[in-house]
């Protein structure tokens, strides 16, 4: 079964005074990209959530949201930055002297800013959020995984609908293309008999000529290879791996095959069905990008 390149998973995860919110989403792509939104603690350990989901995801352009929810239960001990507060105060008079204003600052202003309380982590707590970030993580993609799935499901049935719509244009082609070689037959004879006095026929020339003609609007070959593209086809809608570039390589293919065929048509019906055919490739190729 195929999956799709595009996805979306989101999990809550919580334990004890920690609250993650995650979400994964991707678009596709020819490789594997990422960018990524992460709370300040989590920042450090971009490369590990980047491994995770190039394992997980293979290829495709994706985004990582992790948040960590304000919890009011238990509190984080609070570090003071004396720092802080004297670059901020420093800053704020230097402002209410430029704008002429009075100096009436005091503690309590500062407080309201809060930039200088610093939650402090020891690395016990830090490798504790990454553990359950990263458990997070794997939630939302059990959740992404579901959804490329049912996307890839829906791909496949558009697929096998097109595939049966080529089918019975290729049988009509076939069809014309035989009774074209016919008609082509007795129009050469015909114009031969026309212009040429019977007795002066080499009967022998004559027959390999006709023969040469033919075979240049002969299509048997081109609808051969087809058919044999359009199995390969259906056969690696069942793959697991690498699906989207065998497809869209086979697609290729039989787009070339129905090119030969237009350019050797003689009837104006097989060439209406040349572009019905085109069509639907055309539309199988913008399909087949956004399968992984």
């Amino acid at each position: 079964m195929i999956q799709s390149m595009t996805g979306f998973g989101k999990a809550e995860l919580q334990e004890e005074d920690i609250i993650y919110t995650i979400e994964i989403r991707s678009l596709n792509s020819r490789f594997f990209e990422l960018s990524t939104r992460l709370p300040k603690q989590l920042l450090t350990y971009e490369h590990e959530f980047r491994n995770l989901l190039k394992k997980r995801m293979g290829r495709g352009k994706a985004q990582l949201y992790i948040a960590e929810a304000k919890y009011s239960g238990k509190l984080h001990r609070i570090g003071f930055s004396p720092e802080a507060v004297s670059s901020i105060a420093n800053e704020l008079r230097e402002a209410a002297e430029n704008a002429d204003l009075k100096d009436d600052l005091t503690l309590s202003d500062i407080v309201q800013l809060g930039e200088w309380l610093v939650p402090e982590e020891n690395d016990d707590l830090a490798e504790k959020k990454l553990e359950i970030a990263l458990k997070g993580v794997e939630i939302a993609l059990d959740e992404y995984d579901k959804s490329r799935i049912a996307e890839g499901k829906n791909l496949e049935e558009d697929f096998r609908k097109r595939i049966s719509i080529l089918n019975e244009v290729l049988v009509e082609i076939e069809q014309k293309a035989e009774q074209n070689k016919e008609m082509m037959h007795q129009k050469i004879l015909e114009r031969i008999n026309q212009y040429i006095p019977n007795e002066k026929i080499d009967q022998d020339r004559l027959a390999q000529e006709v023969v040469y003609m033919i075979e240049k609007i002969d299509i048997t070959e081109e609808i051969v290879r087809l058919r044999s593209h359009i199995d390969l086809f259906n056969e690696a809608l069942e793959n697991k791996e690498d699906t989207g570039k065998r497809l869209n390589f086979i697609l290729q293919e039989m787009n070339r095959e129905v090119n030969t065929i237009g350019s050797k048509a003689i009837d104006s019906s097989i060439t209406t069905h040349v572009v019905q055919a085109k069509d639907e490739l055309e539309k199988m190729r913008e399909q087949v990008q956004n399968v992984l």
